[in-house]
């Protein structure tokens, strides 16, 4: 998003209809949202401790693998790993 034309922009449609709707974001980088937008946000940040990650990406291979043999389509274990 252009932080010179799309972001202001976008802090105007905010502001117009805050009133009768609620809009969620997800960015990777918040230090490129301007300031008028992320003060109007609340900041969730989703920090995951190592350990947390190992047992999460184990998580989505197994469901990545499921996907792939519900859809009846062939992979190697070892691409989908990486």
């Amino acid at each position: 998003m252009n932080q010179n034309s799309l972001q202001p922009a976008l802090r105007s449609f905010i502001e117009e209809f805050s009133n009768n709707c609620r809009f969620i974001f997800t960015c990777n980088f918040k230090n490129r949202i301007i300031e008028p937008l992320q003060s109007r946000c609340a900041v969730v940040d989703f920090k995951i401790n190592g350990k947390e990650k190992v047992e999460i990406a184990g998580q989505f291979f197994k469901r990545a693998l499921n996907i792939l043999k519900q859809e009846g389509v062939e992979y190697d274990q070892k691409v989908v790993a990486s």
